[in-house]
């Protein structure tokens, strides 16, 4: 909902001729907000969810605010990269990306991957947008696409907890499908590597990291 909110509000600014390059959008976990800048030091965040015209600033949103649901832990590394002004450019691949899965979530499915390959091709980096993609060509069972993926998901940042997620999910997938046992080692091997890379982020015992290798399908 705040998603789509977000996109009414920023409508609205354009349709009244508000000053554009004052507005731009961030997110923090599992939400978005509008940054409005009064300055190059100044700004406040925009709740479109949120009847009350409060004010808000990032420090309710780092360092904890009651009326606030979506925290960000800064005991992880994974804060640093929320709270970042996003470029309209981006804003659009998010639109396509929330419209690919609609069309995945009714069986639509090449439909959804002509929406995927847009979002991507205008925000690549966004790990969230990737998953979007990687869903739809799951569903496909495009072989070919998950490999090229995993190679460009390995190039990344290996401390983002997303991108790891997503390189995890599409060599689960290739393991499930290779024949050749010297190569499902291979694969078995680069899982454990980001499964270690997931430990240094997320606090996950034996327990989790078992449930995790069964949910790929590796026992």
């Amino acid at each position: 909902m705040c998603l789509d909110f977000t996109f009414i509000y920023l409508a609205v600014f354009e349709m009244v001729n508000f000053p554009l390059e004052k507005i731009s959008f961030t997110s923090v976990p599992a939400h978005v907000l509008i940054r409005y800048q009064f300055n190059n030091t100044s700004h406040i965040l925009i709740e479109t969810t949120d009847k009350t015209n409060t004010k808000y600033f990032d420090s309710d949103y780092i360092e904890g605010n009651g009326n606030i649901e979506s925290q960000i832990d800064t005991d992880t590394i994974q804060y640093t990269k929320y709270l970042l002004n996003h470029t309209k450019q981006e804003l659009q691949a998010i639109i396509y990306s929330e419209v690919s899965i609609v069309l995945l979530n009714n069986n639509k499915l090449e439909k959804s991957l002509e929406y995927s390959k847009q979002a991507h091709k205008l925000y690549p980096n966004s790990p969230e947008i990737m998953t979007g993609y990687i869903s739809t060509i799951v569903e496909l069972n495009r072989t070919e696409l998950i490999y090229e993926f995993s190679e460009k998901i390995s190039k990344l940042n290996k401390l983002d907890i997303e991108n790891l997620r997503n390189e995890i999910f599409c060599l689960g997938y290739l393991f499930e499908r290779e024949k050749n046992e010297t190569k499902k080692e291979k694969i078995v091997k680069k899982i454990k590597e980001k499964i270690s890379y997931m430990k240094i982020i997320e606090d996950m015992n034996e327990e989790d990291e078992d449930e995790f290798y069964l949910r790929i399908g590796i026992e």
